[in-house]
């Protein structure tokens, strides 16, 4: 996946602090991407420790950036 995805999705959930973004805050942000390309670029980025993931129901959650996350970003 390209890295302005995840930008997008780490500058979303850096901005909410420690609330995180939600399933549908992301969606608004990463316009035209399907749920399945959503839950992929989630795992790459939980399995490269720049999030944590809190799944709320069946297919919502929330993601929040761990300060390695932060340091991607700058």
């Amino acid at each position: 996946m390209s890295e302005a995805f995840y930008e997008k999705m780490l500058k979303e959930a850096a901005k909410r602090g420690l609330i995180g973004a939600s399933r549908d805050d992301l969606f608004k942000v990463l316009k035209g991407v399907a749920y399945s390309e959503l839950e992929e670029l989630i795992d790459e980025l939980e399995r490269k420790g720049y999030i944590t993931v809190e799944w709320v129901g069946f297919a919502d959650f929330v993601i929040t950036v761990t300060p390695e996350g932060l340091r991607y970003l700058n």
